[in-house]
């Protein structure tokens, strides 16, 4: 379970090096992925067992999304039984992060480092707030 934040907290130092050597699209990628690792720990710590995570799985594919998708929804499903207002913020937040990786990963264009650094913000924002709801 641990790993998961340590992956997490690796992308997060990749981060700040891509962007020293102007790596802007492979930085959000980075911030992403760390955001997502810390979603699939968050999972786990509020016992989230196999059968629920394959059910997500399997419904997130049906919709046409894939396995990041399913993580991310049993994370919002969660949050948002608690607290609503966490719940939209998470949603908004995680959505502009994921929009700017689909972007830094499939657009033709080069992101900047505005993006990249508005990536690394909502990825820490969201951790954050995960953190909060775990008291870790």
């Amino acid at each position: 379970m641990a790993d998961f934040v340590q992956k997490s907290d690796r992308n997060e130092e990749a981060v700040a090096l891509l962007n020293k050597f102007n790596y802007y699209d492979q930085a959000i990628h980075c911030s992403y992925y760390a955001c997502l690792q810390f979603i699939m720990f968050f999972n786990l710590k509020k016992g989230i067992d196999e059968t629920s995570l394959k059910h997500a799985v399997s419904q997130s594919k049906q919709k046409g999304q894939g396995t990041n998708a399913a993580y991310i929804s049993l994370m919002l499903n969660y949050i948002k039984r608690i607290d609503v207002r966490v719940f939209r913020n998470l949603t908004r937040d995680v959505g502009k992060l994921k929009t700017l990786r689909t972007d830094a990963d499939y657009s033709e264009r080069m992101l900047s480092i505005l993006e990249s650094e508005e990536a690394f913000r909502l990825a820490k924002s969201v951790k954050s707030e995960l953190k909060g709801i775990i008291k870790i």
